[in-house]
């Protein structure tokens, strides 16, 4: 019997974060000697098979749905400005002598997928915990309003003792980043409940200004942001959030053991201090 070959094609880089994605975080994780480590500590204390394949799994498409959101992002720039120039042109303006609103829907969708594929890469970041410390979670849960407090408490409640001292330095990380995280979880909920981002402005033509204001989308109570620079602020949080969440999960799992970047500039471990050279 012929073996059947298979091409596969790696995700294309567009742009500086499509970069650091791959290169900087999904390269964590795409190492022999990581993921070796996972598949032996799933062994060990959980009595799991194929744990490494688990977690990288879970921790390549949480990646893959920050490419995606990645590529929103791009288009909602790109159809913003052709958006403002034939709202530009729109013959309604010139006879106005009030603000009009434009709620245009082609470049508001791609927001709301935006909101959409940053909430699939939380969810499945919290899915790659179920083969390190054996609790299934499905999503990036909420528990008093806060994002992620339901896995911190589990984390701090349904440990043994062992386990539990190696989850402490992840439920700290998530603690820190929880007010903000649910900040940007917000507006997806809307967009499911409601079907629209209800924070959000459309294009605005100011009579005063005599021009096309952009989107704004209000992130607190008497803070507001252009759409478009709140969807790279939020992107660029969540990309570091990641990369720090997998750099912190793994770096616990061993004693005086941490992952850094090597002289070669590949992911490897960092023993006292001393990196590896291979």
């Amino acid at each position: 019997m012929q073996t059947q070959l298979t091409l596969t094609q790696e995700i294309e880089i567009n742009d500086g974060l499509d970069k650091f994605l791959l290169e900087e975080i999904l390269l964590i994780v795409q190492n022999s000697d990581i993921l070796a480590l996972v598949s032996y500590w799933g062994h060990q204390k959980l009595k799991i098979d194929e744990a490494d394949e688990q977690f990288f799994k879970r921790v390549f498409l949480s990646i893959n749905a920050l490419i995606k959101a990645n590529a929103l992002k791009r288009n909602y720039g790109r159809i913003e400005n052709i958006l403002i120039n034939e709202i530009e042109k729109d013959p309604s303006i010139k006879k106005s002598n009030i603000d009009i609103l434009f709620n245009k829907v082609d470049a508001l969708v791609l927001a709301e997928g935006f909101f959409s594929q940053i909430k699939s890469a939380l969810d499945l970041l919290a899915q790659s915990l179920k083969p390190i410390f054996g609790i299934e979670f499905h999503t990036w849960e909420r528990k008093k309003e806060l994002s992620g407090q339901r896995i911190v408490d589990a984390l701090s409640n349904n440990l043994n003792k062992d386990l539990k001292q190696h989850a402490l330095p992840l439920i700290n990380l998530i603690n820190i980043h929880s007010k903000y995280l649910t900040k940007i979880i917000i507006h997806r909920d809307s967009s499911i409940h409601y079907g629209k981002l209800t924070k959000v402005q459309g294009f605005r033509y100011s009579v005063s200004h005599k021009k096309v204001i952009p989107p704004l989308i209000l992130i607190n109570k008497g803070e507001s942001a252009y759409l478009h620079d709140y969807l790279n602020e939020v992107l660029k949080y969540i990309a570091d959030f990641i990369q720090e969440f997998i750099i912190t999960l793994l770096s616990n799992l061993l004693p005086d053991m941490k992952i850094a970047k090597r002289i070669d500039n590949t992911w490897g471990w960092v023993t006292n201090g001393v990196k590896s050279k291979k």
